[in-house]
């Protein structure tokens, strides 16, 4: 009916649940993790889980971020595209791609992410779009399955927003993406910050559903 699953020091991550199933899947958790520090998962899960848990270990919880989760399985942008290219970081672009990836973080506000970039560099998995042989957006994808892959770490800094580099770098990533065999992408949008949810429904992206990252106050 549900399951969640955790890698301490973080939050637990839950599937869908039907209401039924919080009570007792709190209880599991609380069998093993007396003390818990939040919970990741589609809002309705999530939020009751967090009830259940106040109820049964007392504290408080609140939402931290609220996010909605997007996928892609075919590009309709009518364009232009923005002039430039899309092409991959190299290593020698390393210290580049771990500043713009702290400035992502500060922007974003979250937690650092710890990401290796040296190893996703290796990976191939960071890309930067170039306008005059100048970086201008810096796009990444992870966590590849059979089917497809996550966008993540799309940042432009402050001087080059508004252009359109972001929406021309999401949109080509996506297409070498499929062109490399993946049927689908997704990616996650912050609801507190509508315009990136409308770049990325002009690419396609449709959503999915609604996910929040809930905080436990003691």
């Amino acid at each position: 009916m549900a399951c969640a699953c955790r890698t301490p020091p973080h939050p637990l991550v839950l599937s869908r649940a039907p209401a039924a199933a919080i009570p007792s899947l709190a209880k599991d958790v609380g069998d093993v993790y007396p003390v818990l520090n939040g919970v990741n998962g589609p809002t309705a899960s999530a939020e009751a889980f967090a009830d259940a848990w106040s109820a049964r270990h007392g504290g408080a919880w609140k939402a931290r971020f609220r996010m909605r989760l997007h996928e892609l399985t075919k590009i309709s942008f009518s364009g232009p595209f923005v002039p430039g290219e899309l092409r991959q970081a190299t290593s020698a672009e390393l210290p580049l791609a771990r500043a713009w990836m702290d400035a992502f973080v500060r922007d974003v506000g979250i937690p650092s992410t710890g990401a290796d970039m040296t190893q996703r560099i290796a990976d191939g998995q960071v890309f930067f779009f170039v306008d005059g042989e100048e970086p201008r957006t810096m796009v990444s994808w992870s966590r590849q399955t059979r089917a497809g892959c996550a966008i993540n770490t799309v940042y432009t800094p402050p001087q080059f927003r508004g252009r359109g580099y972001a929406t021309t770098a999401v949109a080509k990533l996506s297409e070498t993406l499929f062109a490399a065999g993946r049927r689908f992408c997704c990616l996650y949008t912050d609801l507190a910050k509508p315009a990136p949810n409308a770049i990325y429904a002009k690419i396609g992206f449709r959503p999915l559903r609604d996910d929040t990252e809930i905080e436990f106050v003691a």
